[in-house]
């Protein structure tokens, strides 16, 4: 793994900067580091590089008080410089280890926007052939988005369209951060200057390259701290996944009948398909990758032969090849199409490339490396997170005693007409089973088997009877297995960079064969929805709008300001905070029973709820 800080320093004589620089490189340890605006040459910067420790270094002096990049390097990297401006440094870098090689510039854009708006067609032209890894960091002295600023006066436009449209126009992606959104200050404006940027095959040959923004001492400036590959948290087991590119194999059905046993208890069904499954992706199904390079290593040999003696076998061999390479691009499309979780695909295009940067993307933001965990302390140790977010979760969905009445809500709902009671419990048939599976997204999140609503969609006549005869068994009065409501944890963040734990949301992802249960019970009560919830709520009833409550609220403070007399007004905000999910289960339960439903659906009802587990 190679590690790079990029900082720009606003001057390298201070001895507090020194020493905070040295504890820096004993913490971070970095194979590379990047300095700018150093404000200091000749002997005083030979100097200060001779106490940092490093064997190798390249500068651009600074001019005066201005620009400046110092880069710093160890052995265990080995960088060529290949070309040179006042506003940056471009260079090779290999890591000697790894045998990896890409190339990385470290920027330092004049604050002057004439001179820096040449660095944009200078980094253009820079531009590496496709194929090869380009990471690009340090200060831009630009912002690409109105939203990379707080306070100061209002921002001009020109100033942030000029970066992003050099994004834009480059292809360029920003690497994203952990860590303060801003990395300068001064004053009360913020704004973030400093970080990363890499092109689309930068994500291919580096999947796990991480960007930390560090605390901001002796300088306006964070220190940027790029790590390339492992991000520290060790390789862990991968857990079984579905594919759905397995469905597009032709030996994938048969596998499904041999594994899926009718009359067998459906979770033992689940089990062996999982066991077998991984055998049979590692053995029939294979890589995806190599299966490519090998169709199109035998189509090339066959061109050549046929260039030199051509055949009929050799042509019909070349068209059973193309078929297969044909079968094996439409399989990689799939494969990353699911792993992206991007919900369309272009026509008449293979999105290939486009869902493989959109998964990395998606899993760079959606890893927590660090957080606010005190009241402006950040945390990057992985162990101290993960007891943080347990704390957390932990005394907010522990269970007190609370005292409430359910009895006052007695006569305020509907009562059930004895047809009704029946519809709500009357067998389940094996349409309606069917019904409620293929109403569900096909890929959405699976739960803890790694099964996938498509699955079950497109291996019906083989999984369906099992299915329908588990769920039928539920109904009937049987148990709910424990194993079938075990779900994952997954937190959602409720804004886009969450810098506190209580700015995410935990979801629960649950298998396929629970949510069709629960999915048949909510079919059968969602026609009685709008007779039970009042017409001023209105969120969970199809044919209502969030938005009527907000222009309703709008309109009643619009009156009440415009009242005239002596007569007061006031209006009160309540702020219900999780109001939805924490609810007792024995309010859950006495509620159900106060509305009037049969006591059969109120048992499975609250199997459903009190048997997950995590």
């Amino acid at each position: 793994m190679v590690k790079v800080i990029f900082w720009n320093v606003q001057g390298a004589l201070s001895s507090d900067l020194f020493r905070y620089f040295r504890f820096m490189l004993h913490e971070k340890k970095p194979d590379i580091v990047a300095l700018f605006e150093p404000r200091i040459s000749g002997w005083k910067a030979d100097d200060f590089i001779r106490r940092s420790g490093f064997e190798f270094s390249y500068r651009v002096e600074a001019t005066g008080f201005s620009g400046g990049i110092w880069v710093m390097w160890r052995p265990s990297v080995r960088l060529d410089i290949v070309a040179v401006s006042s506003q940056f440094v471009h260079g090779w870098c290999v890591d000697v280890s790894q045998r990896q090689a890409f190339f990385i510039s470290f920027v330092y854009a004049s604050p002057n926007r004439g001179v820096r708006s040449q660095l944009w067609e200078q980094l253009q032209a820079l531009e590496p052939a496709q194929g090869l890894a380009w990471v690009l960091g340090g200060d831009f002295n630009a912002i690409a988005s109105p939203l990379e600023r707080e306070g100061g006066s209002v921002s001009r436009q020109g100033v942030c369209s000029r970066f992003a449209d050099f994004i834009f126009d480059t292809g360029l992606v920003d690497m994203g951060y952990h860590g303060p959104a801003f990395t300068w200050e001064r004053g009360d404006l913020k704004q973030h200057l400093d970080r990363c940027l890499c092109n689309e095959t930068w994500f291919g040959v580096f999947p796990v390259s991480e960007v930390f923004h560090l605390p901001r001492l002796e300088s306006d400036h964070s220190p940027v701290l790029l790590q390339v590959g492992d991000g520290g948290m060790g390789r862990m087991t991968r857990p079984f996944r579905y594919l759905t590119a397995w469905t597009e194999h032709p030996d994938f059905h048969r596998l499904v009948v041999d594994v899926w046993k009718e009359g067998r208890c459906i979770f033992d069904n689940v089990l062996d398909f999982q066991t077998r499954g991984k055998e049979w992706n590692k053995e029939v199904f294979g890589h995806i990758g190599r299966r490519k390079t090998l169709f199109l290593a035998r189509i090339k040999g066959i061109e050549v032969a046929r260039s030199k003696r051509d055949s009929n076998f050799l042509i019909e061999l070349e068209w059973d090849l193309k078929l297969e390479l044909a079968q094996v691009l439409k399989e990689e499309e799939s494969l990353w199409h699911q792993k992206s979780r991007n919900a369309w695909i272009a026509k008449g295009d293979r999105n290939t490339r486009f869902f493989h940067v959109s998964t990395i993307q998606r899993r760079r933001r959606n890893t927590i490396k660090a957080l606010k965990v005190d009241a402006n302390r950040w945390s990057y140790d992985h162990q101290e997170l993960k007891s943080h977010a347990m704390d957390y979760f932990r005394k907010l969905f522990t269970g007190g005693i609370h005292d409430y009445t359910v009895s006052l809500l007695s006569g305020k709902f509907f009562q059930f007409s004895e047809s009704e009671m029946s519809s709500l419990c009357a067998d389940v048939s094996k349409e309606e089973v069917r019904k409620v599976a293929f109403e569900m997204d096909p890929l959405k999140a699976s739960g803890v088997d790694g099964i996938h609503a498509d699955f079950y969609q497109k291996k019906w006549d083989v999984v369906g009877d099992s299915v329908f005869n588990f769920v039928k068994e539920f109904f009937d009065g049987g148990s709910l297995d424990s194993r079938i409501n075990q779900t994952l944890l997954v937190l959602i963040p409720k804004i886009d960079v969450p810098e506190l734990i209580s700015q995410f949301r935990p979801i629960s992802l649950c298998t396929v064969l629970y949510k069709v249960i629960t999915k048949t019970i909510v079919n059968r009560l969602k026609p009685f929805l709008p007779k039970w919830i009042s017409e001023n709520q209105v969120s969970f009833v199809p044919g209502r709008n969030i938005s009527d409550n907000v222009i309703l609220a709008q309109e009643i403070i619009h009156t009440m300001s415009n009242k005239a007399g002596r007569k007061g007004f006031m209006a009160i905000k309540v702020d219900l905070e999780k109001a939805y999910d924490r609810l007792e289960w024995h309010f859950i339960e006495d509620t159900l029973r106060e509305i009037g439903i049969p006591g059969k659906l109120i048992g499975l009802i609250m199997q459903c709820v009190s048997s997950v587990s995590t």
